[in-house]
């Protein structure tokens, strides 16, 4: 049985392969080919049931995941027109997941090195699981 972060993982991934396209990332590869999304933890990472904060029961967590969208870059118009549209597909593919935020995209030029920085947001994806699944 998978444990409850790797699925609610999994289950963003298959929610992003359904993106045309769209290279999808469980983790952060080695290297990258672009257009791309990569999962990684959020925070916080895991809110437990009855933390006080929620009215979750006993046994359902809350797991934040970011999802970070990768981009080359390109001239301001072509960047921005093509985050957009992948934006709005994300979005569609993790409605039914729960997705709470998309922040302003820019650029990163550090994580792989690249004299050319790729441009990108993260999306924050937070969903309930519990000893069940979602």
């Amino acid at each position: 049985m998978t444990n409850p972060i790797t699925e609610a993982r999994n289950d963003v991934m298959d929610a992003l392969k359904s993106i045309d396209n769209l290279r999808v990332f469980a983790y952060q590869p080695e290297a990258l080919t672009v257009p791309a999304a990569t999962i990684r933890p959020g925070s916080p990472y895991v809110v437990p049931g009855s933390a006080g904060t929620n009215n979750l029961p006993y046994g359902q967590r809350v797991i934040t995941l970011y999802v970070r969208l990768w981009l080359n870059s390109g001239s301001n118009q072509s960047m921005s027109e093509s985050m957009d549209d992948l934006i709005d597909k994300v979005c569609d593919a993790l409605s039914p997941i729960g997705f709470t935020t998309v922040d302003q995209p820019g650029t990163d030029s550090e994580t792989y090195g690249s004299e050319s920085p790729y441009y990108v947001t993260d999306v924050t994806v937070q969903t309930i699981y519990g000893k069940d699944g979602l």
